[in-house]
């Protein structure tokens, strides 16, 4: 299972090749999403092919840290997102002129509220209109899915 939402293939971001002289320009900001579906890989031994499997598969501390994230990044609204919807959703935001920590930060945090919006952007009094914000908020609520739709669909069925 690949997971491809920025530029490069997470796991090239999170473990460069070996011997890879450049690999600090694989290393960039991931969304939540990437770092979820990359340690669910890793929980399943698919990370680096089965040669290196063994390495990842006992390594205690490794166990530990994806264990903890995974639990994190559960309770996170990443778990019901796709790359097809973080791929909409960052390109209806282009028009804001937000960075990209900006950005990631709206898409991993799904803000519900101005204040939201405004202790996120930098300067967004500046750089952001009333109905921007608006807009913004806007897009988060219609793009991105809630946290609890895995639950709500979960529940839809017969109701005894």
């Amino acid at each position: 299972m690949e997971s491809k939402c920025g530029q490069f293939d997470i796991a090239e971001k999170l473990v460069p090749p070996e011997g890879d002289q450049n690999s600090k320009r694989l290393i960039g900001p991931l969304s939540n999403y990437e770092v979820y579906q990359f340690f669910k890989e890793v929980k399943e031994g698919n990370v680096r092919g089965p040669k290196n499997a063994n390495k990842w598969k006992f390594n205690t501390h490794l166990n530990t840290v994806t264990y903890e994230v995974l639990q994190y990044l559960q309770r996170t609204p990443c778990i019901v997102q796709s790359p097809e919807i973080i791929e909409e959703f960052l390109t209806k935001l282009h028009p804001y002129n937000l960075t990209k920590a900006e950005r990631l930060t709206i898409l991993n945090t799904r803000p519900s509220q101005p204040v939201d919006i405004q202790a996120i952007v930098e300067e967004s009094e500046e750089r952001l209109t009333e109905s921007q914000i608006e807009e913004i908020l806007d897009i988060v609520d219609s793009t991105l899915p809630p946290l609890n739709a895995n639950e709500e669909a979960k529940t839809d069925g017969p109701q005894e």
